[in-house]
């Protein structure tokens, strides 16, 4: 998934940006490394979501 982000990056293709990025999420949340994941949706909404997501701890 990294790799298919740093693709996206080069050739700059905000879709699949997004999309790799979501799976990346959702890949760290199942290996339960939930911080870095909530640190990755983060990123990536502020990038991608027209909303940024309100964080409940």
């Amino acid at each position: 998934m990294q790799q298919w982000n740093e693709l996206a990056r080069e050739c700059e293709d905000p879709g699949a940006m997004d999309e790799s990025a979501r799976e990346m999420v959702w890949i760290l949340e199942g290996w339960g490394r939930s911080d870095e994941a909530r640190t990755l949706e983060i990123r990536r909404a502020a990038e991608f979501d027209e909303q940024l997501p309100l964080q409940f701890f």
